[in-house]
């Protein structure tokens, strides 16, 4: 049997535990067995199942066997890993046009690699992720800036350590200037009151941008973010700054059904500038104390 027809077997009830073996024997004797899977993933020739199955197969032995050690399982192959590192992300932005099921399986992945391996041993991932940031493709920059997220969100119930900044700070070297780029390409396009096409795609950026602004700032203040604060707060008698722009904005192509209990995109981008706003006022007071007053 082919790895897909197997994949396909551990769907259905009759022949799932034997498929399930079958697999489970693949994958720890079978050499690049996860880069065969992450490669039928991608196969657009494949049956849509198969390549489901593989996706989700493909994560939970990320999940399981990437850090072996601490979960007392076979480990990856080092030579694999290295291949996986080069391929994962590319994958995962291929599939950003594709399928959101697929994709969300391999961003996971991504996800689970990066927390146990970045920065020290996947140096090359911020840089990856940036690469594919788009002034054109936001299906893509939304893809890009979950999986950002989804690495730097932890960083703000962690404890203070010497790792913690080391990783916050390469994170700032080679993110932060891309970040300020795209958060101001993506506000001056949902700001500027003119029709756009895939308004909520690029709603959902902005909401993503403005998480991302919050796991940057929430254990310390960077530099440049300090430096940004009357752009982003606004100052008396200057411009209102983005945050006081958003928190009026209520475009009609995104309100919704009022009867829907799920918060639009633009609520979302609202309740996040307000807890921006209570973390400066609890961390950062002198620097936000003087605009309270407008929010």
């Amino acid at each position: 049997m082919s790895l897909s027809d197997v994949l396909l077997a551990s769907l259905s009830p009759s022949t799932r535990s034997q498929a399930e073996t079958t697999l489970s024997n693949y994958s720890t004797t079978q050499p690049q067995f996860l880069t065969s899977l992450l490669q039928l993933v991608l196969d657009p020739s494949q049956q849509i199942q198969a390549r489901q199955a593989a996706a989700v197969y493909f994560k939970n032995v990320i999940k399981r066997r990437w850090d072996a050690e601490a979960n007392e399982e076979t480990p990856i192959d080092q030579n694999e890993k290295n291949t996986l590192k080069q391929e994962l992300v590319p994958a995962m932005v291929a599939l950003s046009s594709q399928s959101k099921l697929l994709r969300t399986q391999i961003a996971d992945a991504v996800g689970l690699v990066a927390a146990v391996d970045f920065p020290t041993l996947w140096p090359g991932l911020l840089i990856q992720l940036v690469s594919h940031l788009s002034s054109a493709d936001y299906a893509v920059n939304v893809c890009i800036l979950e999986t950002a997220h989804s690495i730097f969100a932890p960083w703000r119930s962690q404890t203070r350590s010497d790792a913690l900044f080391g990783a916050i700070n390469y994170t700032l070297e080679n993110f932060q200037d891309p970040f300020f780029a795209v958060f101001e390409a993506t506000a001056a396009a949902l700001l500027s009151g003119q029709a756009i096409p895939n308004p909520n795609t690029i709603a959902q950026a902005q909401l993503l941008l403005m998480q991302i602004y919050l796991d940057l700032t929430f254990q310390d203040i960077p530099p440049k973010f300090e430096d940004s604060v009357a752009q982003f707060f606004g100052a008396d008698g200057g411009d209102e700054g983005y945050f006081i722009k958003f928190l009026k904005w209520d475009p009609p192509a995104l309100r919704g059904d009022e009867e829907e209990p799920t918060p639009t995109e633009p609520m979302n981008i609202k309740t996040t500038i307000l807890e921006i706003c209570e973390v400066f006022e609890m961390k950062y007071n002198e620097l936000f104390t003087g605009r309270v007053p407008a929010f």
